[in-house]
């Protein structure tokens, strides 16, 4: 078997003029690995700059970025968002993205992440994990028209998630709410929302349960709603356990 040879360069952009078969030659610098083929000429096999011609069928530009794992910083390959409309980026712990960081797309991170000055400009899902030391600027809350409540002695869906601020109006007999997916991660939480509810012109039934369970109103005594034609009443609701407990708050009538 023939010896290995490695040549090394520290300078940038140099590359070997000519390599012997199965010869390796390293620039440092530029992170890029040659290897001389069967008839002397030089094949490069690892450039970090290079063009990726396919990923999951997107193509888009390799460029070295810094990452952080555990402390110790050390330059990968990455793909950045140069032409790809979709992709998704995953990292372990401790990555730590700078002021010049952007990324497209989803992104999932498993353990400590640090954006200095990042801008996301995608969705972020914390999947009901916790963000902690928070100073919230230009906040807001969804908001979501429900319709007309037309079915006959049934619950008002809310979908938690949404929303945090729904409306609706009754024109028939209704037996409450119903929720789904409401948030929580097992630390029993405080989650609310509120609710803006409509007349119709008509009296209606509104029996003020949340699925099962009443809702506990001050000096334990539900409300009666406006029932005037578009007049809206808001009505605001809290669990401190995660949606087992509910107290129904009235916020105003007759707006």
């Amino acid at each position: 078997m023939a010896k290995l040879l490695i040549k090394n360069s520290f300078t940038a952009t140099s590359a070997p003029a000519g390599l012997s078969a199965g010869e390796v030659a390293v620039n440092v610098t530029d992170r890029k690995l040659f290897v001389g083929n069967a008839v002397g000429g030089v094949v490069t096999l690892i450039d970090p700059n290079a063009l990726v011609t396919s990923v999951n069928g997107l193509t888009g530009a390799i460029t070295n970025v810094a990452m952080t794992n555990q402390g110790n910083t050390f330059s990968v390959p990455q793909v950045m968002n140069a032409g790809i409309t979709s992709t998704t980026l995953y990292a372990s712990s401790g990555v730590t993205f700078n002021s010049t960081s952007a990324y497209t797309g989803l992104a999932t991170f498993s353990g400590g992440l640090t954006a200095s000055g990042a801008t996301f400009s995608g969705n972020v899902n914390l999947q009901d994990n916790v963000l902690s030391r928070v100073e919230l600027l230009d906040y807001f809350e969804r908001y979501v028209d429900l319709g007309d409540h037309t079915s006959k002695l049934s619950q008002i869906p809310i979908d938690l998630s949404t929303g945090q601020v729904f409306r609706t109006k009754i024109t028939i007999a209704c037996t409450g709410l119903t929720l789904s997916n409401i948030p929580d991660n097992a630390n029993a939480n405080a989650v609310g929302f509120s609710l803006l509810f409509v007349g119709d012109g008509t009296a209606r039934t509104m029996t003020w349960n949340i699925g099962s369970a009443g809702i506990s109103w001050a000096a334990g005594t539900a409300p009666t709603y406006t029932s005037t034609a578009n007049k809206v009443d808001i009505y605001s609701f809290l669990s401190t356990n995660g949606g087992s407990n509910w107290f129904g708050f009235v916020g105003g009538q007759n707006f």
